[in-house]
């Protein structure tokens, strides 16, 4: 009996074939991407939702389509899972092999197989395919997998290769069928209406051009902006709106705010996190839940078609909206909880209901919007709700209350200024995306399911007294500004406790603020402009390049040092000029600030020694004053000489580094302490033949120590070492080491650490500090929900700094030192701030509250 494919069910045909076998390939530079693949997913654990899984069309998203990629799917953590040359059977054997370990993303997108074309039948790559598409749901069975059809290849239709896929691509169609799998053909965004492939899209007729990778990104940007708003919407919505709401329902509203949104000329300084929870949620608190965004949206639409910022679109909006819908403020009104279809038709509101009509039509045109409100007036009785709108920033104004003088005025401005932070009488602003509080609705005191922040802090101060976090400000500045001595016996104002309180990230950055505009400061900005750093009676010189763009959060900076070392000064000033421009620039990485820095002096160990470390701490601190980088993305390199001193720097201080990496060179006994390195990602190489000084017998046995530590942990000690084989100390194969090294961020609230002290000049590692710190002390900490385990050895005057991302400030915390148990309150306050600022000069690490011991 004859059957044609076509009578085939797809599962029938699969066979054991070789498409369908996970095959590693035996390349190295294959072995060492996957490899990187897998390091990139522990490195992006928590914050990976999308996948692309392929082969070189897949990853030139890292070249052609680099631009488009980071525009739009670095907002999800996406990770790139292609590898050139790669079929179905190795992308296979890759997802065997780690690939989605351990990350767990919402969406993979898949394009494979034309690989397959030239020496596989139709069936066979469809099996592989589907055997992918299977592992994949093995694996995270809640995923949802996008399957692309195979690309169109060659110039014409009858293209010999493009047959052999679409032959494919008819077979796993089927595919569409299962449950948390689309498939989708994209070709139409390749292809002339004759069939015709221009090389303007695939200039080799196969590869895709930054035109082609632009079309792409169309082919599948309203699937994949549909599948995150939805997981958003249906993540946060309440269980009455999951019972309640319709599919159809919640997809009707993502297409309209992203048609909207669109349009709106503001749209590029409004960032996806903003989309999300203040542009597209269907409901502002609880009122009914009704299809309103098509309507307001032709209503609004006119109002708003000349308004070129967020502010003029709300401003014109709460002047014209309600006159032309004949609504006006009244106690007559139904009910305070109004959808905008009640209002409109009755005419009347309360304020929670026109400021329900004026937020949600703000969304309904693309502005970010949210009502705002107090339960109780601190002054007295009475409640009332508003609006807020986002334009750089939060801003208020009173729903149908219009005023000539713009946002952030209202007759209510003086009365909220004596708001109280964190009860019935703060001001709190309504939020779909769960938070830790409710919005406290007078009309429905039981609710348990509209969430809220406390944004009380931004109104205080509000009837036209100075701004109190300018306070803070000030009051750090005179802490900075005193002597030690001084700042000992310093006191301040309890009211500021209560602001840090309120919130801790808006009275950092003050504190911040005012450390980078400290009197010290003067000195640091000499140093700076003079391309050198000092610390006590050390002083290195250094040059800098910038290289690519500006990353939004800053440059990265990476610190290069150079050989030498015990030789006479113009050859390390030689090996000092090589280090400039010995590194290979990867600007299609990341852009970077490149730091060749010159040895304090000629001595034999002059990267490291113990006046080294605070060098290198002061010229972090410089550069994060004045140089624009991200403190999280500091980089510490160094070949030979100067390889010794970032195992000896590394070690000491690896909280302040991305990554650190040591070339041609050894740990030094009594210096290099392989136990501090828990967090922070460490590599270092050495050639075979380079047994001068016992380099290569040392690396291998601080190789092995780590080993011992790591234990069978996959996130601890994540070092990495290559032993170059028939390699001696020169010639190592490290000049691209910047793309790799770049990728990293730093773990800035690690919640373990180990800290072993070979030297009297550290005083802090992270969240632990020592007043007076000593070589042979040793600490091991722990933060677990509410609970901190410590065990220390030779430590007294040990201080653990609290940062509200790793334990809950409001309530008690358990302690536990060497074998003790004590119970702790805590309150954020502006001495821990100040102190911690100044201890590590570092807004990251930076701390609103403390234990002692």
């Amino acid at each position: 009996m004859i059957l044609s494919l076509a009578a085939l069910s797809l599962s029938a045909l699969l066979q054991a074939s070789a498409e369908s076998t996970p095959t590693p390939r035996q390349d190295d530079w294959w072995q060492q991407r996957h490899q990187s693949m897998n390091s990139r997913g522990k490195q992006m654990a928590n914050d990976c939702q999308l996948i692309f899984i392929g082969d070189s069309i897949t990853q030139a998203w890292e070249n052609n389509g680099a631009t488009v990629w980071k525009d739009n799917y670095e907002k999800y953590g996406a990770i790139n899972l292609g590898i050139s040359g790669d079929q179905t059977q190795h992308v296979l054997w890759r997802l065997q092999n780690g690939n989605l370990s351990p990350i767990s993303p919402s969406l993979a997108v898949i394009m494979i197989g034309t690989n397959n074309a030239s020496g596989s039948q139709p069936i066979d790559t469809a099996a592989g395919i589907t055997a992918i598409v299977d592992e994949l749901h093995k694996q995270r069975p809640a995923m949802q997998v996008l399957l692309l059809n195979i690309f169109p290849r060659g110039a014409t239709a009858d293209d010999r290769g493009r047959l052999t896929n679409d032959n494919v691509n008819a077979l796993i169609a089927k595919l569409g069928s299962r449950n948390l799998v689309d498939v989708l053909d994209i070709k139409d965004y390749f292809l002339s209406d004759t069939g015709l492939l221009s090389q303007k899209i695939m200039p080799d007729l196969l590869h895709l051009s930054e035109l082609g990778y632009s079309l792409w990104y169309d082919g599948i940007k309203d699937y994949i902006r549909q599948h995150y708003a939805m997981e958003f919407l249906r993540e946060n919505m309440p269980i009455s709106d999951t019972n309640a709401l319709s599919t159809d329902f919640l997809s009707s509203n993502v297409a309209l705010a992203y048609t909207a949104f669109d349009k709106a000329p503001w749209r590029n300084t409004i960032s996806n996190e903003l989309f999300m929870n203040y542009v597209l949620p269907y409901a502002q608190l609880n009122e009914e839940r009704e299809e309103w965004r098509e309507k307001l949206m032709r209503i609004a639409g006119p109002i708003v078609k000349d308004c070129a910022t967020t502010t003029e679109a709300a401003l014109a909006l709460n002047e014209k909206l309600f006159g032309v819908l004949n609504v006006k403020y009244s106690t007559e009104r139904n009910r305070a909880d109004q959808a905008p279809s009640e209002t409109i038709e009755t005419g009347l509101a309360s304020c929670t209901g026109l400021s329900i009509l004026l937020a949600d039509a703000c969304r309904a045109v693309g502005v970010p919007a949210r009502v705002a409100g107090i339960a109780k007036w601190p002054d007295g009785e009475g409640n009332h709700s508003w609006v807020e709108i986002w334009d750089d920033g939060w801003h208020f104004l009173g729903a149908a209350e219009p005023d000539a003088q713009g946002l952030n005025n209202a007759w209510f401005k003086g009365r909220v200024a004596g708001a109280i932070p964190g009860g019935e009488s703060a001001v709190w602003a309504a939020s779909f995306k769960r938070t830790a509080n409710l919005f406290p609705l007078p009309w429905l005191p039981e609710q348990d399911y509209i969430y809220a922040t406390d944004v009380t802090s931004n109104y205080i101060g509000q009837d036209g007294s100075a701004d109190p976090y300018q306070g803070i400000y000030g009051v750090a500045l005179n802490y900075f500004s005193e002597t030690p001595i001084k700042r000992k016996g310093f006191t301040f104002d309890m009211n500021l406790d209560a602001l840090v309180k309120a919130d801790i990230e808006r009275a950092r950055q003050q504190v911040w603020k005012a450390y980078c505009n400290r009197p010290a400061v003067e000195h640091i900005r000499k140093d700076f402009d003079n391309n050198r750093v000092s610390s006590g009676d050390y002083v290195s010189p250094y040059t800098t390049k910038e290289v690519g763009v500006r990353p939004r959060n800053g440059w990265p900076l990476v610190i290069a040092m150079h050989g030498g070392g015990g030789v006479p000064k113009e050859f390390n000033d030689s090996q000092w000029k090589h280090m400039q421009i010995y590194y290979k620039d990867h600007p299609e990485v990341s852009g970077y600030k490149y730091l060749a820095l010159r040895a304090p002096n000629d001595s034999w160990n002059g990267f490291y020694d113990s006046y080294v470390w605070p060098l290198i701490t002061q010229l972090i601190k410089q550069f994060s004053i004045l140089g624009d980088i991200d403190q999280n993305r500091v980089h510490l390199i160094g070949y030979s000489h100067g390889g010794y001193g970032a195992f000896a720097i590394g070690t000491r201080i690896p909280h302040r580094f991305a990554s650190v990496h040591a070339s041609a060179s050894a740990p030094t006994a009594g210096v290099s302490t392989a136990a501090t390195l828990r967090n922070t990602h460490f590599s270092f190489m050495v050639g075979e033949l380079d047994t001068a000084y016992g380099r290569a017998g040392l690396c291998k046995e601080f190789n092995n120590e780590l080993a011992l530590l790591r234990g069978g942990s996959d996130t601890d000690y994540p070092v990495e070492f290559s032993f170059i084989l028939n390699n001696g100390h020169g010639g190592l194969p490290d000049r691209d080491l910047l793309a790799r090294q770049l990728q990293f961020s730093r773990e800035a609230h690690p919640a373990r650490l180990t800290w072993q002290l070979s030297d009297d000049s550290t005083p802090e590692l992270s969240w632990l500090s020592i007043d007076q710190p000593k070589s042979g002390q040793q600490i091991d900490a722990t933060i677990s929900g509410q609970e901190i385990s410590v065990v220390s050895s030779k430590v007294s005057g040990m201080t653990i700094w609290l940062d509200e991302k790793l334990v809950a400030l409001d309530q008690q915390i358990v302690l536990k030192h060497n074998g003790k148990h004590t119970l702790h309150s805590v309150q954020p306050n502006m001495s821990a701030l100040c102190e911690s600022m100044l201890l590590s000069g570092d807004p990251n690490q930076s701390y609103a509250a403390k234990l002692t011991q």
